[in-house]
């Protein structure tokens, strides 16, 4: 299995959805982290491949599961394919 990392685009969203930490922990699972996801969260690109993740430039591309805190963009909705889930706080009382 394949998980994705995305930075977080709505504003004032400073969390991150896995800290190096929990990475680490993920025995038998690729976790790759997109560049920068965790710098306003306080971990930078190389807490993240220490603790096993891969940095790429699209978290969102060929991942079988995307972590997110914030609930989607709507371009982020359409970047999403067939089969792949998410994991986020989607707020549906809201929208």
């Amino acid at each position: 299995m394949r998980v994705g990392v995305p930075k977080e685009t709505a504003p004032g969203e400073e969390r991150v959805a896995l800290v190096p930490d929990i990475v680490a922990r993920l025995d038998g699972i690729d976790v790759v982290v997109e560049h920068d996801a965790g710098i306003a969260a306080g971990f930078d690109d190389d807490a993240y491949t220490e603790a096993g993740g891969t940095i790429v430039d699209d978290a969102w591309r060929g991942v079988d599961v995307v972590v997110k805190v914030a609930k989607p963009s709507s371009a982020e909705i359409q970047r999403m394919h067939d089969g792949q889930v998410l994991i986020a706080f989607l707020q549906p009382l809201t929208d």
